[in-house]
């Protein structure tokens, strides 16, 4: 035998030892594979713990409902100021946008030309007066005269008118020397409402007439603020019926803002408009954030209802 067939034949005799081996491998690394499966199986049951559940009988609750519309900030009432006299702006105590109060003075108009019509007044009262005076007392003089049968009684009669026409004189001066004092209080214009300024319309030197002239700035009241918004038709019944307990809380988010919506109060609901949509406002009471609001913005207002059941 050639020794090229030695090696084959010993080659050949040692494939089926190899595909035995390997057999005996596969077995051993599946049992292994198993029991390990099973062992962490078994740890993870006995790390696992029991849940408690418990059961109650179901039940109708209140559950919030909120509406989400869109809405725009208006004023609460807006003023146009107005001069009620003529004259040159002398000064302007304010700025465009400056929160003011009621009463604060706002524009200062020439006041020389009132001054000395109010003096004129008060000096026309003084001379009328003394002359009322002086004709009461010559009135009764001759109320005396005439008892004495000394003077005629045409001539007690003309003494009685004169006095009584005197007296006329002087309230006759006393009205002209009221309205000179209010001309005079009206050249300092002053804010009729609390609110934010508007665009200012006049200013220093200009002439202001207080008979259909233009108002000289705008006041818009901001504190608290009105906010209008529309709500679907369908949802005016829900709105009506748990809103006339009292008011639905209502907030608004401007639509720039972030974070926190700022406190609101109780809304005034007021029904309205087309069949398909209604119309809601909302006043909130004073708190924060209200100086972030101006007029015109726009917000997304949230009536909610927390006694609808659904």
């Amino acid at each position: 035998m050639s020794a090229r067939s030695i090696r084959r034949s010993a080659s050949l005799a040692l494939l089926p030892c190899a595909r035995v081996a390997g057999a005996a491998a596969v077995f051993l690394l599946d049992g292994c594979s198993n029991g390990k499966a099973a062992e962490q199986q078994q740890q993870m049951q006995m790390q696992r713990m029991a849940v408690a559940v418990s059961v109650v009988k179901a039940r109708r609750v209140p559950f919030p409902y909120t509406i989400e519309s869109n809405g725009v900030v208006m004023p609460v009432q807006s003023a146009a100021v107005l001069p009620q006299v003529d004259g040159i702006v002398k000064d302007v105590t304010f700025e465009e946008g400056q929160q003011v109060t009621k009463g604060q003075a706002l524009f200062r108009i020439d006041p020389r030309p009132y001054q000395a019509a109010l003096d004129q007044a008060q000096a026309a009262l003084a001379r009328d007066r003394a002359t009322a005076d002086q004709a009461q007392k010559d009135s009764a003089r001759y109320e005396l005269l005439l008892a004495g049968n000394v003077v005629t009684p045409q001539e007690t009669e003309q003494r009685r008118a004169a006095a009584a026409s005197a007296n006329a004189i002087v309230r006759v001066d006393s009205a002209a020397l009221a309205t000179a004092k209010f001309n005079l209080d009206n050249t300092t214009v002053r804010a009729p409402i609390s609110g934010r300024t508007g665009s200012l319309l006049v200013r220093q030197g200009n002439l202001v007439r207080g008979l259909g002239g233009g108002p000289l700035v705008v006041i818009n009241q901001v504190r608290p603020i009105l906010v209008r918004f529309a709500v679907s038709g369908k949802e005016l019944p829900l709105i009506a019926r748990y809103g006339g307990k009292g008011g639905l809380p209502v907030s608004a988010t401007p639509t720039t803002a972030t974070g926190v919506p700022p406190k609101t109060g109780d809304s005034a609901m007021a029904g309205g408009g087309d069949p398909p949509a209604g119309a809601g406002s909302a006043r909130p009471r004073p708190g924060g954030g209200r100086d972030r609001w101006g007029r015109g913005r726009r917000l997304r207002r949230e009536p909610r209802n927390s006694d609808v059941h659904r």
